[in-house]
């Protein structure tokens, strides 16, 4: 409720102040400048919002970065629509969930990936060395 104005005492709307979807139109080609004002309007601090576009900017494949921000952006917005007098606080702890699995789930696979292409380079040196 806000201050009466000329003793007029009605109450304010109590409408949610949080939105209702965030797009963050943010791509693995968007600077890391772009990267953290987007990540900002789910309401993280700055260098919070620094931290995860440097930890997603670490993924190498262009496209694997442009799908954590779909991704974070999708679930992000099913909790909007799920809670929608959900708080700051609430909608950054659920970014940041969202930012750490995601980051997390293709930094796995970029890992499983590299490993299994060592592992092929050293079958075909094990074959050529057996072969000499």
């Amino acid at each position: 409720m806000t201050a009466p104005i000329n003793g007029n005492t009605r109450a304010t709307s109590a409408a949610p102040t949080t939105p209702s979807e965030v797009h963050l139109n943010l791509t693995g080609k968007s600077t890391p400048e772009e990267v953290t004002k987007g990540l900002q309007k789910y309401g993280l601090d700055e260098a919070s919002a620094k931290a995860y576009a440097l930890q997603v900017g670490s993924i190498q494949s262009k496209e694997s970065q442009s799908a954590v921000y779909r991704k974070v952006e999708q679930n992000v917005n099913k909790f909007l629509k799920a809670n929608p007098n959900a708080t700051e606080e609430q909608i950054c702890a659920e970014a940041k969930k969202h930012l750490m699995a995601q980051t997390l789930m293709y930094k796995h696979v970029e890992k499983s990936i590299m490993d299994m292409a060592q592992k092929s380079i050293e079958r075909i040196r094990d074959t050529f060395s057996e072969n000499s």
